[in-house]
């Protein structure tokens, strides 16, 4: 009886009565038949053979169920952790290195709400040791600091291959960087090319000598002065280059503008700060003339004073920044000849234009005037100075630009207005002058060692994907423009999707052959002087080669190891060289949140570019005409006022900002930054929650401010922090960031500012 109770306990356990107990098993009513043992033994066998099968099966199942449980609670610990590590953040060497430097920089003792530039970069300057040789220290100078080092690897390394090539446009890099590091040979040179210059230009009533020659009045040609300085790059009185049509972008134009200043603007001349310039401007005249060999302390101070005077009176008829800022109000096309007679014939502009480009030119032909009141001005103090003065100007204004390429004596001498106008006190040193001279001078050259070995496609491609964002962003916003009708927002969502990108470097240069035919008509030898003169002959040429010839709608106008980006509106495209799209800007290891912050807003601002007070001016295809509607115009104008007047109000050492000289770049660093951030939101739409940066207990939103915010870290000197102020269309960084973040909805939201905080302000500009 016990073995039948067993075996059907077993089968009840089987079908999931579990809780069956002896007691209850022993009612269970048994056949009578089953009494007998010698019948009931083959039954016997037969179930305890099928309750063995069934035994198995659930030996099977529970085998596997409790595998299924082993498996969910390691996906539950994983998960657990996953969720642990995404809290902590990007753990990547790469990602761990951008935490603690952001973590260094930063300042938490400030609330964000208050001041978001000092919460971000409140530290950085404490920890930088600032080179003495720069007006300004930033991320963009720190990332070309690394670049430099850079090119001078592989400008230093033997042989002259790009891509397994013998290049000879790399070769004359490499001659380049040798002439400038050879400062032997340019301490002997001495003052000797400065003053064979002199004599090129006619020789200088302020030096007398067997090289520079001697001055005479009856001898010397105004001319022939004029065309020889504009040749070597030089601008007394006025600047004179080929560019593109503003309201024809398919035709190049010869364009005249206003120039010919030593300092760097014409405030430097005429405000009540003046002084300390007049004198700096006096002594560095007064000592490279006696470098050059006069003597006579007395003479040199009274000359320097004259040319002072002079320069005061062209500079007194510039027209100033602030009415500069509109492209229609600068666009004057006339003809020579009514060119010439504005200017009362004072100078003969077909005789100069014909000996600039080597060809007859005549009063017929049309030009494009952008300051015909200072041209008038200009020509009639030409008009009422005597040659002395005009030749002792324009030998000034065309050597006093070939300084810095001669010897030490004469660089040092240019600090002396360096520590007036930047507070520049030092050169930097050697190596770092000439690989900049380098890459400022050959720099397609030097951009392609740089990419080749710097910037690969797949960092190529990884960028053009936050462009796209960027650039999404943008269309998706156009029809929130509430002030906007929809014609012109049709238009605008037309010129949008219109602009053209180009990331990276230009494709030719990464072929040998066209590198080396687009520098075949510079020679280079072991002389940086003469070095330098070619080269300004050379860009002077390939200009004035322009004329009469359609422009080239993809032209860089910056190289590759260049970190800065830009947007040209004749030609509604967007470039981003190599250069910038290193670290801190975007690294492909950073979190997408951070690479957002920092290179998509990069990205956004030259975007908005395209529509802020100078670009919105320009149409699809560049060219400049009113193709918004007026009630868009007006309301434009409005809230682009809201701006002029909000940035109006910061200050910097008790000077305030320009905001009207500054829009054009507030406008597009607000757009940029509300871009980079609504095209993170796109992207994080479409991807898995990624991983902070660790240590820094932000959420990804607030990651992508705190990059915007880090890439404009930064260190102005006294002197130079006021001179930018009236030099500088853009603003100070500080500003940058607080003007922009303390106008943006979504900042205020991410950091829980309250409304009426610093950052947080109950009135917001906003454009775009």
């Amino acid at each position: 009886m016990s073995k039948s109770l067993d075996k059907i306990r077993n089968r009840l356990a089987a079908e999931g009565y579990k809780n069956i107990k002896d007691e209850d098993a022993e009612k269970v009513p048994i056949d009578s038949e089953s009494g007998s043992e010698d019948e009931e033994e083959p039954l016997n066998e037969e179930k305890e053979s099928k309750w063995s099968k069934t035994e198995k099966q659930l030996g099977a199942l529970l085998v596997i169920a409790m595998a299924v449980i082993v498996v969910l609670i390691i996906l539950v610990v994983l998960m657990h952790f996953q969720s642990i590590q995404q809290n902590v953040g990007c753990l990547t060497p790469s990602c761990v290195k951008a935490s603690g430097s952001m973590l260094k920089d930063m300042n938490l003792t400030i609330n964000p709400c208050d001041d978001f530039y000092e919460y971000t970069c409140g530290n950085w300057v404490k920890n930088r040791i600032i080179p003495p040789d720069k007006p300004k220290w930033t991320s963009f100078a720190e990332v070309y600091d690394k670049n430099s080092a850079f090119l001078k690897m592989v400008l230093s390394e033997p042989g002259n291959l790009l891509r397994g090539e013998n290049s000879t446009a790399v070769k004359k890099a490499k001659d380049l960087l040798t002439s400038c590091m050879d400062t032997s040979a340019i301490e002997v040179a001495g003052a000797t090319p400065l003053l064979k210059m002199i004599k090129d230009l006619g020789s200088w009533p302020l030096t007398s000598d067997p090289v520079s020659g001697n001055w005479s009045q009856s001898s010397w040609n105004f001319m022939d002065t004029l065309v020889k300085s504009h040749l070597e790059q030089g601008s007394p009185f006025f600047s004179m280059a080929v560019s593109t049509d503003d309201k024809n972008s398919s035709l190049n134009i010869v364009q005249f503008e206003q120039a010919g200043l030593t300092l760097g603007s014409r405030e430097e001349y005429i405000r009540n700060t003046s002084e300390k310039f007049h004198k700096a401007y006096v002594q560095l005249g007064a000592t490279t003339l006696k470098l050059l060999g006069s003597e006579n302390e007395t003479f040199n101070a009274e000359q320097m004073e004259n040319l002072w005077k002079f320069e005061t009176k062209i500079a007194k008829s510039f027209l100033p920044k602030e009415n500069m800022t509109d492209p229609k109000s600068l666009y004057h096309k006339m003809t020579v000849g009514e060119l010439m007679a504005s200017m009362g014939n004072t100078i003969d502009l077909t005789v100069y234009m014909s000996r600039m480009f080597n060809t007859s030119i005549s009063a017929s032909e049309s030009v494009l005037v952008s300051t015909p009141d200072y041209m008038k001005k200009m020509a009639e103090i030409v008009k009422q100075s005597d040659h002395a003065i005009l030749a002792s100007y324009m030998v000034w204004q065309t050597i006093q630009e070939l300084l810095s390429s001669a010897s030490l004596a004469f660089r040092q001498a240019l600090l002396i207005i360096n520590k007036v106008e930047k507070g520049v006190s030092s050169e930097p040193p050697r190596w770092k002058n000439c690989v900049s001279k380098v890459d400022s001078s050959v720099g397609f050259a030097t951009g392609a060692l740089f990419v080749e070995k710097k910037f690969s496609k797949e960092q190529k491609n990884q960028v053009e994907t936050i462009l796209k964002y960027i650039r999404d962003a943008f269309t998706d916003n156009l029809p929130k423009v509430s002030w906007m009708d929809k014609d012109t927002q049709a238009k605008a969502l037309d010129k949008a999707q219109a602009v053209v990108q180009q990331i990276g470097y230009p494709e030719w240069i990464t072929i040998p052959k066209e590198l080396d035919k687009y520098y075949q008509n510079l020679t280079v030898t072991s002389s940086l002087f003469d070095n330098t003169l070619a080269l300004r002959r050379f860009y002077k040429r390939k200009n004035l080669d322009k004329r009469g010839k359609p422009p080239d709608r993809y032209e860089w106008h910056m190289t590759p190891a260049v970190v800065n980006a830009y947007y040209t509106s004749v030609y509604n495209y967007i470039a981003f060289p190599a250069g910038i799209l290193q670290s801190p800007f975007y690294d492909s290891e950073f979190p997408m949140a951070y690479s957002f912050g920092a290179a998509g807003m990069v990205m956004g601002h030259e975007l908005t570019h395209a529509f802020d007070s100078s670009g919105r001016n320009y149409d699809k295809y560049g060219n400049m005409h009113q193709w918004w509607n007026n009630a868009s115009i007006k309301a434009f104008k409005k809230r682009t006022k809201c701006m002029v007047d909000q940035y109006s109000q910061y200050t910097i050492r008790g000077h305030k900002v320009n905001g009207l000289t500054t829009l054009g770049e507030n406008i597009a660093d607000n757009g940029g930054i509300k871009m980079a951030y609504l095209a993170y939101q796109a992207w994080s739409r479409q991807h898995a929650r990624e991983q902070g940066l660790v240590g820094l207990n932000a959420t990804n939103n607030q990651l992508l401010f705190m990059g915007f915010g880090k890439i404009w870290c930064s260190y102005y000197t006294p002197e130079y922090a006021v001179q930018a102020l009236i030099t500088d269309e853009h603003g100070p960084p500080k500003y940058r960031v607080n003007g922009a973040l303390s106008n943006l909805h979504e900042f205020s939201e991410t950091f829980s500012c309250p409304l009426g905080s610093k950052m947080n302000p109950v009135h917001k500009c906003s454009v775009w």
